[in-house]
């Protein structure tokens, strides 16, 4: 093995006299820049991380109904751990990361109810795979399916509460929701809602009607024009003048609606370019089938369209991801925000830096973790056809 890597070294490091010059100047610069940054970690203070912990997680959100957060957090563990039984290759990097990272936690400065919370959360997550390897078995499925696709509604129960200040789940403002846990509602709900609109518009430019054609197109070149900025600042001032008073959306609604509205559009790009990278005797084999237009776009186009352009969805999810980070321009809290008001503190005055280290870490692994999940997906997808075949 050493052999292996130092014949590697060796062919393309210093295989010739300007490859070699070129290695000794990059080595020597990446040392000092690694130097610099070493040093630089050990002299500032890392005080304001855990001092506003809760801040850039959850935001302004009351401590007493913090517990509403955990049990999201549980259930998203749980079915984690149920959709783990999907992996034909057992499990990845990623998803190790993911079972010990709560329990690492746990390890921390954190309060006992909080240590208890997070290994939970390890355990959940083992608890979900063995549920769904060994009790549930093929019905793990359809409690995935369902599962995923009621947590979105779940988490906004939980979150903004139905009831009064004495009921079990107290109302709690919009205003009160930031940090993380404002980003990663944004970024859900705009992932969701940005695909079945972009499918919808993707669908409509493919129309062989042209009112709905040409109102497609009109939508996506439209909006494809426009900066997010542009229609982030559209959809906090014009769309309360759009509709009448007693509709009147929130700041959190107005932002969501400019970040779906803009991602739709790329969306439907990237889903047409997947019908069209689609040979036509995929259609030609659904209507010898006999199947309508209706059963052969959800059974046989749709499945093998998504799963063509799974690498351009993932770019498209990391961009909804990082581009949340915008709202905090229009007076939102998120991640960002956060950062800008613990900046402002006077007792963390020249702290900022380090907030913003601890934030792109954060954003590094939710977009990390998005392209892994993906990649493990295409993996488990070719492996299945290598078995067909």
């Amino acid at each position: 093995m050493k052999n292996k890597y130092f014949e590697w070294v060796n062919n393309n490091l210093f295989n010739t006299w300007y490859n070699t010059v070129i290695t000794i100047f990059v080595s020597f610069f990446l040392f000092k820049i690694i130097k610099s940054m070493i040093l630089w970690f050990a002299s500032v203070s890392w005080e304001v991380i855990p001092r506003n912990l809760k801040l850039i997680l959850t935001g302004s959100y009351p401590v007493d109904a913090l517990w509403r957060i955990w049990v999201i957090l549980a259930t998203a563990a749980f079915l984690a751990g149920v959709s783990y039984n999907l992996l034909k290759k057992g499990f990845s990097t990623t998803v190790l990361i993911l079972i010990i990272a709560p329990g690492a936690l746990a390890l921390l400065s954190f309060s006992i109810t909080s240590r208890i919370w997070l290994l939970s959360l390890s355990l959940l997550q083992i608890f979900g795979y063995l549920f769904a390897r060994y009790i549930a078995g093929e019905k793990s499925k359809h409690i995935i399916l369902i599962g995923w696709i009621a947590l979105l509604p779940f988490m906004y129960l939980f979150v903004g509460g139905i009831t009064g200040s004495e009921g079990f789940l107290p109302v709690v403002r919009t205003n009160f929701w930031g940090g993380l846990l404002l980003s990663m509602l944004i970024s859900i709900t705009s992932i969701i809602f940005s695909f079945i609109i972009g499918l919808m518009l993707a669908l409509g430019r493919r129309s062989e009607l042209p009112v709905i054609k040409y109102f497609s197109i009109g939508v996506i070149e439209g909006i494809r024009g426009v900066p997010l900025i542009t229609l982030l600042f559209l959809g906090y001032l014009v769309l309360p003048l759009a509709l009448p008073s007693s509709l009147s959306p929130g700041v959190l609604i107005r932002a969501m609606s400019g970040i779906v509205l803009f991602h739709s559009a790329y969306m439907a790009e990237s889903i047409r370019g997947g019908f069209q990278g689609l040979p036509k005797t995929q259609y030609e084999a659904a209507y010898a089938m006999n199947f309508n237009k209706f059963q052969s776009l959800v059974l046989i186009i749709l499945p093998q369209v998504i799963k063509n352009i799974i690498p351009i969805l993932v770019n498209s999810l990391t961009g909804m991801v990082k581009d949340t980070s915008l709202i905090s321009i229009i007076g939102l809290l998120d991640l960002v925000g956060i950062s800008t008001a613990i900046a402002a503190n006077p007792k963390f005055l020249g702290d900022s830096p380090q907030v913003l280290l601890f934030l792109s870490v954060i954003y590094f692994i939710l977009c990390f973790s998005i392209s892994q999940t993906s990649r493990k997906i295409e993996a488990g997808m070719n492996y299945d056809n290598k078995e067909a075949v």
